[in-house]
């Protein structure tokens, strides 16, 4: 069911809303948590329970779920796993120093300012391996966005 709705147009644009969505309201209420001393490592590890927790109740509900990760757990080769542990020391670190400039900016700063370089950075590699599509509109576009995205933030 879910992976029909996520093939169709409109299921792509509401689980991206959504996500959307919820990333700005778990930002928000990280800075509330954060401004309450709060530390970024209880959070990673409230978090990283959670997170433990549904992935352990999924696979008991979901026979599915439960094929899924006997399957492909044992696939993982070791240079994949050092290549995931790596990943993970370098997300845990931007989560701290994203939680530093949470406490000092606020999440629609943050947030935007997120939006704005991934816009960036995004666009930018869509040009670079698409260059087959590339064409002048989509770079005119590209700029107009990204100039109003930067406009929008710095108006603060």
């Amino acid at each position: 069911m879910l992976k029909d709705f996520a093939k169709t147009q409109h299921g792509f644009i509401i689980i991206l809303i959504v996500s959307s969505v919820a990333g700005w309201l778990a930002t928000f209420y990280d800075e509330k948590l954060l401004l309450d001393d709060m530390t970024t490592l209880s959070l990673l590890l409230y978090e990283t329970i959670t997170l433990l927790m549904v992935i352990l109740i999924m696979s008991i509900i979901s026979e599915d779920a439960r094929k899924s990760i006997s399957k492909t757990i044992h696939r993982i080769d070791f240079k994949t796993f050092l290549l995931l542990f790596i990943f993970s020391i370098v997300g845990v670190g931007l989560s701290f120093t994203g939680d530093y400039i949470l406490t000092h900016h606020g999440t629609a700063k943050v947030r935007f300012g997120q939006v704005i370089v991934s816009f960036l950075i995004t666009g930018t590699l869509y040009f670079l391996m698409e260059s087959k599509n590339f064409n002048i509109k989509k770079l005119l576009f590209f700029i107009t966005m990204l100039g109003g995205a930067v406009g929008f933030i710095m108006n603060d």
